[in-house]
């Protein structure tokens, strides 16, 4: 969406974002019907099942360095084309409306609540070249409603590597192997964060920097992303 058209999109009367109809919010209601989720999930890997469940059957015997999952679409139409826009176009309504998709989150009660977003950084030069982090997008809308505070430049991608997408799952996960640090200057990260990502795949990314960030003294780790793409976790 170009600029000018974004400030007629927010000045004129409430229109849906992706029919351009009239709606209450950013989606109309048969839009919102249309989506491809929330999907049954199991919370601490990701993998789709009938209804959401604490763990899945996989999981008992399964180590993974983050303790919860949220990935509550599928990457699919409109969802896909929606995280392009935002990633690629830089097309900032699209980030607020992805943003929603994350609402709401787990409701786990016995559980300790996030206290602080972290969203997944982009090497130096991909940002730069991009002019932004989606992430980091998300993250500010996010970090809004959940009422938490976003940490920035405390995670790291300190090497520069082939885009995730041109990879194989072994490779993807050779790739980011060693790829996220933490910023020694920074503050102390607090004892539960949510990592935030846009889309998850085979889940290499956000197992290595997980494992960075419980390296790094973080007790618990939230995995939340809008969608899920291919095999998953």
């Amino acid at each position: 969406m170009a600029l000018d058209e974004l400030f007629r999109w927010l000045q004129g009367p409430a229109r849906c974002y992706l029919c351009r109809g009239r709606a209450a919010g950013l989606l109309c209601e048969t839009c919102r019907e249309q989506l491809p989720g929330p999907r049954g999930a199991c919370l601490r890997c990701g993998r789709r099942l009938p209804q959401t469940a604490p763990a899945c059957g996989a999981c008992l015997n399964r180590r993974l360095p983050y303790d919860l999952v949220w990935t509550p679409m599928d990457y699919r139409f409109p969802v896909d084309r929606l995280i392009q826009a935002l990633k690629f176009k830089g097309d900032l309504v699209a980030g607020r409306v992805l943003a929603t998709l994350l609402l709401p989150g787990p409701d786990c009660g016995y559980l300790p609540r996030p206290q602080a977003i972290l969203p997944m950084p982009l090497h130096p030069r991909r940002q730069r070249s991009r002019s932004f982090n989606q992430c980091s997008e998300l993250a500010r809308h996010l970090g809004r409603d959940l009422e938490l505070p976003v940490l920035e430049g405390h995670l790291e991608r300190w090497r520069d590597d082939p885009p995730q997408s041109s990879l194989d799952a072994l490779q993807r996960r050779r790739n980011v192997r060693g790829a996220y640090r933490l910023r020694r200057r920074m503050t102390a990260l607090p004892p539960t964060v949510l990592l935030l990502d846009d889309v998850v795949t085979t889940g290499a990314t956000a197992h290595a920097a997980a494992t960075v960030l419980k390296q790094g003294g973080v007790q618990r780790v939230e995995l939340w992303a809008v969608a899920r793409a291919g095999g998953g976790l």
